[in-house]
């Protein structure tokens, strides 16, 4: 779900004006994405972290982004989104190491590109929010857009890792003794 969706259903939820102002600057200033919201059984399945839950009775429970109201609720379900993204693409880098944890020289270089990898997501952050001063030069919306820019760079490092895991095991003419 994009800013722009979230602005949608600020504007649903309170049928006001104001809030769909608000929703738009949030949207104009952030520019940033996020994964869409799935139903109940998928988050189940796949563990996403503002995914809708029911409850016990059956009712769906409304997910933190559909409940947010204000922009100190907005910031908690987006930084929940980001620890939420960076403790799955941790849990799959363990599983990586696991399973590499025979080859010492492949657990070296494997180390070696999570530290670069560190500092690409530390760069392109600061690249995207190069202000000194982020606060006072991107408003409150802020904390918001920079988790939902932390949380995109951790699933895209999940993605690389899940796919270096998928290839472990397997032998094809770019690894070694393959083809």
């Amino acid at each position: 779900m994009s800013l722009h969706h979230l602005g949608r259903l600020l504007q649903r939820n309170r049928n006001s004006a104001r809030w769909a102002a608000a929703a738009s600057v949030v949207v104009g200033l952030c520019g940033c994405q996020r994964a869409p919201v799935r139903d109940a059984p998928a988050a189940a399945a796949g563990g996403h972290p503002v995914a809708a839950s029911a409850d016990p009775a059956g009712a769906r429970s409304l997910s933190c982004w559909e409940s947010a109201q204000t922009q100190a609720e907005l910031n908690r379900c987006a930084s929940a989104e980001a620890k939420q993204a960076e403790t799955e693409m941790n849990e799959t880098l363990e599983a990586l190491l696991k399973a590499r944890a025979a080859d010492a020289g492949a657990l070296q270089k494997l180390d070696a590109a999570q530290a670069a990898w560190l500092a690409y997501r530390d760069a392109a952050l600061a690249a995207r929010f190069p202000s000194a001063q982020p606060a006072t030069d991107y408003g409150s919306s802020f904390p918001t857009c920079f988790s939902l820019e932390q949380a995109r760079l951790f699933q895209q490092r999940t993605r690389a890792l899940r796919e270096s895991t998928a290839q472990g095991g397997e032998q094809d003419s770019c690894t070694r003794d393959g083809g």
